[in-house]
């Protein structure tokens, strides 16, 4: 196994996709509408958490999007990985 990264050598997570304050606007009678978060920074296939308001969505993987069925209202989306870096966006939908 590769040797731990101290906490200068851990890459800087960033949310490319959306942009922090995005207002998304939900298309009523319009089935699976899906918002797709991107992270650069996390290795591929690195395990990443993805929490909305506080509470864990889900996981995902460096080099993937995390896909959020969303739901109205205001969310802030932190993603961490093991390591402890982490990244935040928030975002609206109407």
């Amino acid at each position: 196994p590769a040797p731990a990264r101290t906490a200068a050598e851990t890459p800087r997570l960033r949310v490319a996709a959306p942009a922090d304050g995005t207002v998304f606007r939900l298309l009523d009678g319009l089935p699976a509408q899906q918002v797709a978060l991107r992270v650069v920074g996390a290795a591929d296939g690195e395990t990443l958490y993805w929490f909305r308001n506080d509470a864990l969505e889900g996981t995902g993987r460096g080099g993937e999007p995390f896909l959020w069925t969303p739901t109205r209202g205001e969310h802030r989306f932190v993603c961490a990985n093991a390591a402890g870096a982490a990244c935040s966006v928030t975002l609206q939908v109407e």
